[in-house]
């Protein structure tokens, strides 16, 4: 992933990002080619167990990989 911070994240929380993505992607009515290559290559490393709505950011380090994840979707 983009985020060099060495944070490491959880399943859940990975789903929950790739959820988050897609509906950035959506945002704007339709997604475009290099938005969904780069969902998709996220979606790759959800573990397929995952499940987003449970997952949980409570701490700085993460919530900032979520939101940087979602600035990458959205440039």
């Amino acid at each position: 992933m983009w985020d060099e911070s060495g944070t490491d994240i959880d399943g859940n929380q990975a789903a929950a990002i790739a959820q988050a993505m897609r509906q950035v992607a959506m945002a704007d009515g339709e997604s475009h080619e290099r938005e969904l290559a780069l969902i998709n290559g996220f979606e790759r490393q959800v573990p397929a167990d995952a499940d987003g709505g449970k997952a949980s950011f409570g701490d700085l380090a993460s919530r900032a990989i979520y939101v940087k994840s979602l600035v990458m979707v959205g440039l």
